[in-house]
């Protein structure tokens, strides 16, 4: 197995962001705070609470004062929070700056060509990996002599003129894809597990995430029985664990609504890139 190592670095930086931000909002919060802290005192089953001022000293607080109550319990509560943050940031922030993931992959780059005939790498480079995975030799479905001829634009023969435009715009963002490729699914009848089966139009590689997409497009939506049966093929692909936007893609259209290659691309641009 070879491991993904530069997606700890985007996520990070993320969260670090969140962070910032939440620090900010804490800190422009704080500065319309009152004055003092807040102490608490349990009276049997109900709470009497008290201002402790600037001078350490202690005046009660009324009931009718309850807004007043809750803004001292919010500044304690983000005085705390604020030391959190900065110490998680400063963590961060620090591992961001030391953590360098190419190394990982430069540890087999940097060997000399013979010895890298003799070694299996823990980890490769996105590219690396996307040929690898590539070139995995993988079953398709057979043309019937009676289909209708349609190519994307490397040659790749497909079902359909908008199988096409979905390929076309795999090759053109360079996504590594499979062509029907058969995937096994299991299902359950009657108590009983058994394997079917399918062969979705595309398999993708995000190879940044080392995910790999299945894509079945839907081109015949208008046709009830092509609706019925497409509702149940994507009913069986979450029952087996293939769900939508995590490692599943669904595209459709209808004879009133076509298929649209600016939306196929952001679909994409969003999950395979």
């Amino acid at each position: 197995m070879t491991f993904s190592t530069d997606q700890i670095i985007p996520q990070l930086s993320f969260k670090l962001q969140e962070l910032k931000n939440t620090l900010y909002d804490i800190s422009k919060q704080n500065d319309t705070s009152p004055e003092g802290n807040l102490r608490i005192a349990n009276q049997g089953t109900y709470a009497q609470y008290y201002h402790i001022t600037q001078k350490n000293n202690e005046i009660f607080i009324p009931s009718n004062q309850s807004e007043f109550v809750h803004k001292l319990a919010q500044k304690s509560y983000n005085q705390k929070l604020e030391k959190i943050l900065k110490r998680q940031i400063q963590h961060i922030s620090k591992f961001i700056e030391k953590y360098n993931p190419s190394e990982l992959v430069n540890a087999y780059n940097n060997l000399h060509t013979e010895r890298q005939k003799l070694v299996k790498p823990f980890f490769v480079s996105d590219e690396e990996y996307a040929a690898q995975w590539s070139a995995e030799p993988y079953a398709g479905k057979p043309f019937s002599d009676d289909a209708p001829e349609h190519y994307a634009s490397n040659g790749l023969r497909v079902r359909s003129k908008s199988e096409a435009i979905i390929a076309d715009v795999l090759l053109k963002l360079q996504i590594p894809f499979r062509y029907e490729a058969a995937v096994k699914i299991k299902v359950k009848k009657g108590g009983l597990s058994q394997a079917i089966t399918f062969h979705p139009d595309f398999t993708c590689l995000n190879a940044r995430t080392r995910q790999e997409f299945i894509w079945e497009h839907f081109g015949l939506m208008s046709d009830e029985e092509y609706l019925e049966n497409a509702i149940e093929k994507e009913r069986i692909y979450a029952t087996a664990g293939y769900i939508p936007g995590i490692n599943f893609i669904s595209t459709m259209e209808s004879k009133a609504v076509p298929l649209n290659r600016k939306h196929v691309e952001q679909i994409v641009k969003n999950l395979l890139k």
